[in-house]
């Protein structure tokens, strides 16, 4: 199983772009605020390194490009983590009475899936020594894109 997961990453991009789409990607750039672009090019690069580590790892000859992209991840992960905390607390301060009433509700999920995201790398930086309950835990750190794509269908 995680032996597949970095292709299994790279054929979620459809899903990961129809997610976006409508609120996101086709609008123009201008359209959205600096925390949108921040959560969006981390969400993106995140993505990334879960195709590529994945890859890299089970390519033996690519073990030391597995470990880098990991010392990359310290800083991504933060990006990531922070962003999205951000861009959540920016949307749920700028709605009015009526919006929030509306939707408020739902900008308190990607909070939880901050948490998730961060005890779940935490926990994969914790047993990097244990390669299946490590690559287990990072699996799990996909957890903020399945909110965003399940919207959607």
């Amino acid at each position: 199983m995680t032996r597949n997961v970095g292709i299994i990453f790279a054929a979620s991009i459809p899903l990961v772009v129809l997610a976006f789409w409508p609120t996101y990607l086709s609008q123009p750039l201008s359209q959205a605020d600096l925390y949108t672009h921040l959560h969006g090019a981390a969400g993106a690069a995140w993505l990334l390194l879960l195709i590529v580590q994945p890859l890299a790892i089970h390519n033996y000859r690519f073990v030391k490009l597995h470990r880098f992209l990991g010392r990359i991840s310290y800083g991504l992960a933060a990006l990531f983590f922070v962003s999205g905390m951000l861009l959540s607390h920016h949307r749920l301060v700028t709605m009015d009475d009526t919006r929030f009433a509306a939707e408020g509700f739902g900008h308190f999920l990607p909070f939880y899936a901050s948490i998730v995201f961060a005890v779940a790398y935490i926990l994969g930086l914790v047993y990097r020594k244990l390669p299946d309950a490590h690559g287990r835990f990072m699996l799990l750190t996909a957890v903020p894109l399945v909110d965003p794509v399940d919207r959607k269908s």
